[in-house]
């Protein structure tokens, strides 16, 4: 296991938050996002070092919370090494504003085959399964991933289902509007105009 960081945070009590794929577009009363802030609070409070990685939102959530909370964190990352693991953990720990002692950062290196980021990911969500002692499901999508990573781990770790919430379907795709193309029967326009795309749901706030 290729380690970065604080490789001592190996040996600490480990919990990992886990959140199935959620609106690209969180807002903060989100109810998953409200229950893992929740969650992380609490374990860090309990004198558990928080199971984290990057790459998605779910993920990056736990390791600003984390990080607002003064926990120790490892984080998985999806991205092989490639001989630059001390740039990955170096670059991390300044965009999310980390302390380098307060985090390690475990490499989850993909076969050969494997060169399309989404493939990762599921050797991310078992790496971090496997690496806690305690897993806390949050918001699980039904027949998904994590929910049969639960069911094969679970019984070999502690479960803590307290903030877990009804998984709601994120709205991915924005409505595809009929409306007839907009025409300017003007003889002079003199403004730049900028068509935007459309927004799933209400703007955030």
């Amino acid at each position: 296991m290729i380690v970065q960081g604080n490789r001592d945070l190996l040996n600490g009590k480990l919990a990992v938050v886990l959140n199935s794929s959620q609106s690209k577009t969180p807002c903060g009363n989100d109810p998953w996002v409200a229950a893992t802030s929740m969650a992380v609070a609490d374990l860090v409070e309990s004198g558990h070092t928080i199971i984290t990685s990057i790459g998605l939102i779910t993920w990056e959530l736990a390791v600003y919370l984390a990080a607002e909370n003064e926990s120790n964190q490892i984080v998985v990352s999806p991205y092989s090494d490639d001989e630059n693991g001390k740039i990955i953990f170096q670059n991390t720990v300044d965009e999310f504003g980390l302390d380098g002692d307060r985090t390690a950062m475990v490499f989850v290196t993909p076969e050969m085959s494997l060169r399309k980021p989404k493939a990762t990911w599921f050797k991310r969500d078992k790496a971090a399964i496997t690496l806690a002692n305690v897993l806390v499901p949050v918001s699980i999508r039904p027949g998904g991933k994590l929910e049969n990573l639960l069911k094969t781990f679970g019984n070999e770790r502690e479960v803590l289902s307290k903030y877990q919430i009804e998984y709601k379907k994120p709205i991915i795709r924005p409505p595809r509007y009929k409306n007839k193309p907009i025409q300017f029967n003007l003889e002079s326009w003199d403004y730049i105009t900028h068509w935007t795309r459309t927004h799933h749901g209400a703007w955030p706030g």
